[in-house]
């Protein structure tokens, strides 16, 4: 993997994560960041995608950033990573995102969302889950921020 002054390049993060190589992707960690940052504002919904993840698995301060961005995209399947990244989070950390995807009108996103709230979350995370599970209409949906209030109840 060719560096420059000690760092990766941008075009060897980017091979790692189009062939899935997440786990050699995260041990990069921090210094990958800034990299994750601007391919996350790129238009390669794909790669995206896999950069919100890798984001997600370092768990540093600064992938609030990078994945709070992916979870602004139009693109369901970015806003799906951004979800998914939020499970490896700390709950102070996966609140900002799980607060806008717990808001999102597509009930796919909201499905993910409601999953990554249920490992660990936070009093207002809690509070929006409540609102889910009270305003819901899609019954499966309801169930979940249910499953989600009791899994964090037993914590």
């Amino acid at each position: 993997m060719a560096k420059k002054s000690g760092k990766v390049s941008k075009q060897d993060l980017i091979a790692l994560l189009r062939t899935d190589n997440y786990s050699s992707a995260q041990r990069l960690g921090t210094q990958v960041m800034g990299t994750l940052k601007s391919i996350v504002q790129g238009n390669d919904a794909n790669l995206i995608a896999k950069a919100t993840y890798v984001a997600g698995l370092i768990n540093d301060d600064r992938s609030v950033d990078v994945i709070e961005l992916a979870a602004k995209s139009r693109t369901p399947a970015v806003r799906v990573a951004a979800a998914l990244a939020a499970t490896h989070l700390s709950a102070e950390r996966a609140e900002p995102i799980l607060m806008r995807l717990l808001k999102s009108k597509d009930v796919g996103i909201r499905k993910v969302a409601l999953n990554a709230a249920s490992g660990a979350m936070t009093e207002k995370v809690r509070l929006q889950v409540q609102q889910v599970h009270k305003l819901e209409s899609n019954q499966h949906l309801k169930s979940l921020a249910s499953t989600a209030l009791k899994a964090s109840a037993n914590r």
